[in-house]
């Protein structure tokens, strides 16, 4: 598996909780975060499509 460098913006509470889970299971941050989206890949699947705006026509 390859792996890529990305940035995402949390909130400092949440990247605090991470950090400290990760400490207690003694796992690295991205591993936390892997997990995290694995065990509820299939929740998040069950929510609604946010529909796109109508494109506006041009002048």
């Amino acid at each position: 598996m390859a792996k890529k460098k990305v940035t995402l913006y949390l909130s400092e509470e949440l990247v605090k909780q991470t950090k400290a889970e990760a400490e207690r299971q003694d796992r690295s941050l991205s591993w936390m975060l892997q997990m995290a989206w694995v065990m509820s890949q299939e929740e998040i699947a069950k929510f609604p499509t946010v529909p796109l705006a109508p494109q506006k026509a041009s002048s």
